[in-house]
């Protein structure tokens, strides 16, 4: 009876812990990185984020950094180094019904990384990124998602 009772606080520890998270791809990190990410955009996203912990998997931190090298100005490589700090990042941990997903010439694995780990952790993701949700549900998987503008560096 005590183990149960320790189990059941852990479990509502972990839920409140994860209620307070919100896991970014790397379309929201790139969106509040970008000096030129529209405003209502970024008052939507910090909106959403507002009381929770922002989180980034290994891979969405891998992707951004990628993306931060290969198509960032130095303003938004500023905005970067801004960013990163205010994320905790967290290991990659997809659910499997995320993983079992079709993906036929595999260019989706980041997303079933980042949008399944999310699924598993009971974690919102932002994205800006919408292709990967939509496949998600033509396959019916529904995820717990927070959408927004599309957002790009442009070498600002």
């Amino acid at each position: 009876m005590v183990a149960a009772g320790a189990i059941l606080v852990t479990a509502v520890r972990s839920l409140r812990r994860t209620r307070r998270q919100i896991n970014l791809d790397t379309s929201t990190a790139i969106a509040l990185s970008s000096p030129i990410t529209s405003i209502w955009t970024r008052i939507g996203i910090e909106e959403k984020a507002l009381d929770k912990q922002m989180v980034m998997t290994s891979a969405a931190a891998a992707e951004f950094a990628e993306a931060v090298l290969k198509h960032a100005g130095v303003t938004e490589m500023a905005g970067a180094g801004i960013h990163i700090v205010r994320v905790q990042l967290i290991q990659n941990d997809p659910s499997s019904r995320v993983l079992q997903l079709p993906d036929p010439n595999l260019s989706r694995i980041a997303d079933k990384i980042i949008f399944g780990t999310g699924d598993k952790l009971g974690i919102k993701t932002m994205t800006g990124d919408t292709t990967f949700v939509k496949h998600a549900k033509s396959n019916g998987v529904i995820l717990d998602v927070y959408e927004h503008s599309p957002a790009r560096f442009r070498g600002v």
